[in-house]
C-alpha cells in the first residue's frame, strides 16, 4: 500500500515538474521551411525525417516514464560527464553501451536539432522531453590548445639582491564542442582526464550532459 502511495505522488507532481521547466518554452508556428511532421516519436527514441538519424528521446543515463512521456528527471538527475566519458557511453545500460550504432553526435548532427522558431530552449520538447539543455558533441578542436598558468614570484625589499625568477606551472588542454540549446549554439568546452576533480579553466564547465544517436535502420 505505501509503494502504491509513493507511485501516485510521483504521477501527481510529475506533470507539475515540468510544467515548471517548460513554462517559458515558446514555439512559433507557420515559420518558412519548417517541417510540422519532422519527428516520428517512439517510446524513446525519436526518428528524423530531415536527416534520416535515430536519436535517444532522454540524455545519457535517464530513461522514458511512459505513463507521462517524459524523462524521469524528478527521480534521477541527469548524468554529467567529461567528454571522454561521453565517448565511452558512460551510465548507458548494457544494450546501448554494447551496440556501436548507438553514438555521440557529431556538432553538426546536434546542431540539426536546434529549432529556430523556439525558444527557451530552442528544442522540440515533445520530441525531446527533457531539461538538460547543454549537450556534448563528438567533436574535438584539436587545433585550439588552451593553458593555465599558475605562477608565483616575489620581489625582494633589498633591490642589489635582484628579482627572483618567476615559477610557473602551465596546464596544456585541448577542447570539444557543444550545444547550448537555451542559446542554439556551440561552444567549446576542456577536455579533461575523467579522474580529473577540477577543470583546468575555472570559468567553464568540463562535464556535460550527453544525447546518443544513431543512423536510421533501414
Amino acid at each position: 500500500m505505501k509503494s502504491l502511495s509513493v507511485w501516485l505522488l510521483i504521477l501527481a507532481i510529475t506533470p507539475a515538474a515540468w510544467a515548471d521547466h517548460a513554462r517559458d518554452h515558446v514555439c512559433l508556428k507557420n515559420v518558412p521551411g519548417r517541417l510540422d511532421n519532422r519527428y516520428t516519436i517512439n517510446v524513446d527514441t525519436v526518428s528524423d525525417r530531415v536527416t534520416g538519424l535515430t536519436w535517444q528521446r532522454c540524455p545519457l543515463g535517464v530513461g522514458i516514464i511512459k505513463s507521462t512521456n517524459q524523462c524521469d528527471q524528478l527521480n534521477v538527475d541527469t548524468p554529467k560527464h567529461t567528454w571522454q566519458e561521453a565517448l565511452q557511453k558512460r551510465d548507458a545500460t548494457d544494450a546501448i553501451a554494447k551496440d556501436p550504432a548507438w553514438r555521440v553526435p557529431n556538432v553538426k548532427e546536434l546542431l540539426s536539432l536546434v529549432e529556430l522558431n523556439c525558444s527557451a530552449p530552442m528544442l522540440d520538447l515533445k520530441a525531446f522531453p527533457f531539461s538538460e539543455y547543454v549537450l556534448w558533441t563528438s567533436t574535438p578542436n584539436t587545433a585550439l590548445v588552451g593553458y593555465r598558468i599558475t605562477s608565483s614570484t616575489s620581489i625582494p625589499t633589498n633591490p642589489t639582491v635582484g628579482l627572483v625568477p618567476v615559477t610557473e606551472n602551465i596546464t596544456r588542454f585541448h577542447r570539444a564542442y557543444y550545444v547550448n540549446f537555451s542559446e542554439g549554439k556551440p561552444d567549446l568546452a576542456p577536455i579533461i582526464d575523467p579522474t580529473a576533480t577540477a577543470c583546468p579553466d575555472p570559468n567553464i564547465e568540463c562535464r556535460y550532459a550527453v544525447l546518443l544517436v544513431r543512423d536510421t535502420k533501414p
